[in-house]
């Protein structure tokens, strides 16, 4: 009756029933077939394949420009380990420059980083292994590394014991002669000594002149 409200019984009794109303309201069937329900077509195992070689190269490519932007940032010194810096001034650094070594008892430790003018003096600025100490009262000199070889810093072992230098701290230098100062002085060498051999000369030739002549007059006689 309508607006009437019709019991069906406990939920044990519904699922017992065998009422064909009641069973497909309990178990509605779904028509597979219905164009909503149709599976898509299955995709071809190269098809898988590729789509996960796209991604892979996606992230290789996400890696890479960040590696990129990274690199350009810090000045491809991302994990470059840290290096210890002293400062070395010079009145002249005599041709010296950046990249030339760093010595220490005339093992490499290191290179120039790079070179400046400061105030009055010429500064390198060294680039140092921080695994290698330096005596605090050690001292560095330029180097000729040979007649056709360039200059380097050449560092001595200081006192044993010496607390060693800090990083960014200035170390005591030499100055030592170059090539050009030494030929220039061997060339007033060479000029003194062609001088004072004319002078021999000329004073040999006057005494042999001297001796002929009183030989002369000692015969005449």
């Amino acid at each position: 009756m309508d607006g009437e409200l019709v019991t069906l019984g406990t939920p044990d009794d519904l699922n017992k029933s065998k009422d064909p109303r009641i069973v497909d309201f309990l178990n509605p069937k779904i028509d597979i077939k219905h164009p909503a329900l149709r599976s898509s077509k299955p995709r071809h195992p190269h098809e898988h394949d590729q789509q996960t070689a796209r991604v892979g190269l996606f992230f290789l490519l996400g890696v890479a420009l960040v590696w990129v932007t990274f690199e350009t940032l810090s000045d491809g010194k991302i994990f470059e380990e840290h290096r210890h810096t002293l400062i070395a001034g010079f009145d002249d650094l005599k041709q010296l420059k950046t990249g030339d070594e760093v010595r220490l008892a005339g093992v490499k430790v290191g290179s120039v980083q790079l070179t400046r003018l400061a105030g009055r003096r010429a500064e390198a600025v060294l680039d140092i292994d921080p695994k290698i100490p330096i005596a605090g009262d050690a001292s560095a000199s330029i180097v000729m590394a040979g007649l056709i070889g360039g200059n380097y810093i050449a560092i001595d072992m200081g006192t044993p014991g010496s607390p060693p230098l800090p990083d960014g701290a200035e170390i005591k230098t030499l100055e030592t002669p170059d090539l050009n100062t030494i030929m220039a002085e061997l060339g007033g060498l060479g000029k003194e000594l062609q001088d004072s051999l004319g002078s021999f000369s000329k004073a040999f030739n006057a005494t042999a002149r001297r001796a002929a002549a009183s030989s002369r007059s000692s015969t005449s006689s």
